[in-house]
């Protein structure tokens, strides 16, 4: 019986795990996904159940900003689209991008945030760097947690492993509704 109980319980462990890593790899590996063009991230049946809270533009040095990046939130998930302008109208402004990666965050805690576009080093382009860190009442990220880059060479979302020299501002810092020039401010990383 004690076998028997053992064995059952290894099955369900072995299915449970399987459940959650498809779930969790769904969109993250659907290569369909990869491939598709639209002019409105709700055209793609995926994401209608997502609202937009952040989207950045990555500056690669020429006129045009080609790469970009939305944040999609959903409950207790938090999705990071990597996408492409491939078809620009200059006349109707309505352009065509495809989607090249995306980047699942789930189980964001409470005292936690994303930021996009709001992550600087001089290796990096402007806008590439996602980031989770620790919520602040300052206006830089004062504990980063992790760090991804959205590659423009590679067209793919990219751990990176050391953040030294990192620096992220915290989208929810508020100076007297005043904005802040990133030209006065004194950066230093708050990376551990």
């Amino acid at each position: 019986m004690k076998k028997m109980l053992y064995l059952l319980f290894l099955a369900l462990t072995i299915s449970c795990q399987e459940n959650s890593k498809t779930s969790e790899e769904a969109i993250a590996h659907n290569n369909d996904l990869l491939s598709m063009t639209f002019k409105d991230f709700r055209e793609i049946e995926i994401f209608e159940k997502y609202e937009k809270a952040f989207d950045t533009a990555i500056y690669t040095g020429g006129w045009e900003d080609d790469f970009r990046l939305l944040h999609l939130r959903e409950t207790n998930e938090n999705l990071v689209l990597f996408y492409k302008v491939v078809d620009r109208q200059q006349n109707t402004g309505e352009n065509t991008f495809r989607v090249l990666d995306t980047l699942q965050i789930r189980n964001l805690r409470q005292d936690e945030e994303i930021i996009i576009g709001y992550c600087y080093n001089q290796n990096y382009y402007e806008g590439e760097l996602v980031a989770v860190a620790e919520k602040t009442d300052s206006l830089v990220a004062q504990k980063i947690l992790k760090v991804w880059r959205a590659n423009p060479a590679s067209g793919a979302v990219e751990a990176v492993e050391n953040f030294k020299g990192i620096i992220c501002l915290s989208l929810d810092y508020e100076d007297n509704g005043q904005p802040v020039s990133i030209k006065h401010l004194n950066l230093q990383s708050r990376v551990d």
